[in-house]
C-alpha cells in the first residue's frame, strides 16, 4: 500500500529540498486528497511548509458540499487553504473543460505567488498519464505530446511536480478508502462525450483486455520520449549554431542537406525564436518554399506585423506594409473545378481522389467552398459533436494571437470544415464514410 515513505523518496527524486514550500492542488477527489494526506507526516520529517488550493468550478450542484469538505479537512489538519470560485458568468458557452483548466491554473500561480510556494503539485497519476499520451496522440499526432505529462516542469518561475505518477488510479482511491478520507467523485468523469473520458472508459479497458500492462507501457513510452525529446533539443542547439547568431536573418545552407523531418524540427526551432507557438502550417510553408530554390522569392506571413521572405537558401524576416498582399485572399473552390495554387501544387474540391493526393478533409455535399482566413463568426463542429466558435478554439488551443489571422481555413458560410493545422484540424468532426460526396485534397 503506499505510504508517505514512498512519497519522501519520490520528492527526493524530484529534488524537492527539506524546507521547501509546497503548495498542493486539492479538487476533493480521492486522488488529491490522497497526495494531501501523505505529504502531512512529512511536514516535520522534511520540515516542509504545507498549503493547498481548492477551485470552486461552480459547474456542478455538488460543488459547494465538496468545497465544505475540503475547508473542513485541511482545517482538522492545520493546512494553510486558498479556495478560489470561478463565477458562472465567466463560463464560456463552449470551450469549458479547457476554460476550467486555463482558470485553475492562474489562480495555482497566484497562490504560490502569495504563499511564496516554491513547488506546486497536482496529483496526476499513471492512468491519466496514459490517458494523455493517447488523448495526444489521437488530438495531434506531435512527439511532444506523446511525451504526457512531466513529473517535474518549470512554469512561470514555479516548478510543477506530478509526484503521484509511478501510483494507479486504483491505488490511490483504495488509500483513500482505507484512511476514511472525505472525498467525492465527479460524475462528469463518466460522460464519454468528452475525448479524455471516452479514453478512460471505453479505449483503455478495451486495450487491457489484449495486453494487461498497457499502461505501463504507455508511461514508458511518454518517459523516453521525454528523454529523446531532450537529447533532441541539444541537437536543436548545435543545428541553431549552424544557422548563424542572428534569429531574424539566417542562411539554411548548412542544413538542406539534412533529412526532411530533420530540417522540419530544425527550422520550427528556429521560428519559434521569432514567433513562439508558430504553427506547423507555417513551418511547412517556410520549409517548401526553401525546398523550391528555383530563384523566386517567396513569402510567409507569420503576423499582423512580419512575414518571411525566403530566397533560395536565406531567410530574413522583414515588416509587412499596410497594402502588402501576401496575405491570402479568399477564394472559390467548385466541386472538380479549378484548383486554388498553393504552396508547391494547388487546394482542390474533387468528387474522385486521384493517386498522390492528399486527402485534407471530406464532405457531406459537392457544394463550393471558400478558402480564407477566419472571419468573425466562424465555427467548427468537434469530434465529440459540440459546435464552438473557431475563436474560442484558437483560445484554447493556445494559438498566438496573430498566428490566428494568417491560417487558411476552407468554409461553407460560417462553417470550417478544414483548418490549414494538423493539429487543430483533427479537432474537427469528420462526416462517415458513406456520407462523403466530395474530397477537399492538396494535389501537386
Amino acid at each position: 500500500m503506499l505510504s508517505s515513505k514512498q512519497l519522501a523518496e519520490q520528492l527526493q527524486t524530484l529534488q524537492v529540498q527539506p524546507g521547501s514550500a509546497l503548495l498542493v492542488a486539492v479538487s476533493g477527489g480521492a486522488d488529491s486528497l490522497a497526495l494531501l494526506d501523505l505529504l502531512l507526516p512529512l511536514r516535520a520529517q522534511m520540515q516542509l511548509q504545507l498549503a493547498a488550493v481548492h477551485i470552486n468550478h461552480e459547474l456542478r450542484p455538488e460543488s459547494q458540499a465538496e468545497e465544505k469538505r475540503v475547508r473542513e479537512y485541511c482545517h482538522v489538519h492545520a493546512v494553510p487553504l486558498d479556495v478560489w470560485h470561478w463565477q458562472q458568468a465567466a463560463h464560456p458557452a463552449s470551450g469549458t473543460e479547457a476554460a476550467a483548466r486555463s482558470f485553475r491554473y492562474d489562480q495555482f500561480e497566484r497562490s504560490a505567488q502569495a504563499r511564496g510556494s516554491d513547488y506546486i503539485l497536482t496529483a496526476h497519476h499513471r492512468d491519466d498519464q496514459a490517458e494523455t499520451v493517447l488523448f495526444r496522440m489521437m488530438r495531434s499526432g506531435s512527439v511532444h505530446g506523446i511525451g504526457g505529462i512531466a513529473a517535474r516542469q518549470t512554469w512561470r518561475g514555479k516548478i510543477l511536480l506530478r509526484p503521484l505518477l509511478p501510483y494507479s488510479r486504483e491505488q490511490l482511491r483504495t488509500y483513500a478508502v482505507q484512511h476514511e478520507l472525505p472525498f467525492s467523485d465527479d460524475p462528469s468523469n463518466a460522460d464519454t462525450r468528452y475525448s479524455r473520458n471516452f479514453i478512460r472508459a471505453e479505449v483503455l479497458p478495451l486495450m487491457r483486455t489484449r495486453e494487461p500492462r498497457v499502461d505501463d507501457h504507455l508511461n514508458r513510452l511518454a518517459s523516453e520520449t521525454q528523454g529523446l525529446l531532450a537529447l533532441a533539443n541539444v541537437t536543436l542547439r548545435r543545428f541553431l549554431t549552424f544557422l548563424g547568431p542572428k534569429t531574424d536573418e539566417f542562411d539554411w545552407t548548412p542544413v538542406q542537406d539534412e533529412e526532411r523531418t530533420v530540417q522540419k524540427m530544425v527550422l520550427q526551432a528556429a521560428l519559434q525564436r521569432i514567433l513562439p507557438g508558430v504553427a506547423d502550417a507555417q513551418v511547412l510553408q517556410a520549409l517548401a518554399a526553401l525546398e523550391a530554390a528555383d530563384g523566386r522569392t517567396r513569402y510567409v506571413r507569420l503576423n499582423r506585423q512580419r512575414q518571411l521572405a525566403i530566397q533560395g537558401a536565406c531567410v530574413h524576416v522583414e515588416p509587412i506594409d499596410a497594402g502588402s498582399t501576401t496575405a491570402p485572399r479568399a477564394r472559390v473552390l467548385n466541386c472538380d473545378g479549378p484548383g486554388v495554387a498553393y504552396r508547391q501544387g494547388s487546394i482542390c474540391l474533387v468528387t474522385t481522389v486521384r493517386p498522390g493526393d492528399r486527402l485534407l478533409a471530406g464532405m457531406c455535399t459537392a457544394a463550393p467552398l471558400t478558402l480564407r482566413v477566419r472571419q468573425a463568426g466562424d465555427r467548427i463542429v468537434l469530434n465529440d459533436g459540440h459546435h464552438q466558435k473557431l475563436r474560442r478554439t484558437f483560445i484554447n488551443e493556445r494559438v498566438p494571437a496573430d498566428v490566428r489571422d494568417c491560417l487558411l481555413i476552407a468554409a461553407r458560410g460560417s462553417d470550417v470544415v478544414w483548418i490549414d493545422d494538423l493539429r487543430l484540424n483533427q479537432l474537427l468532426k469528420q462526416p462517415a464514410t458513406d456520407k462523403i460526396k466530395a474530397n477537399l485534397v492538396y494535389r501537386q
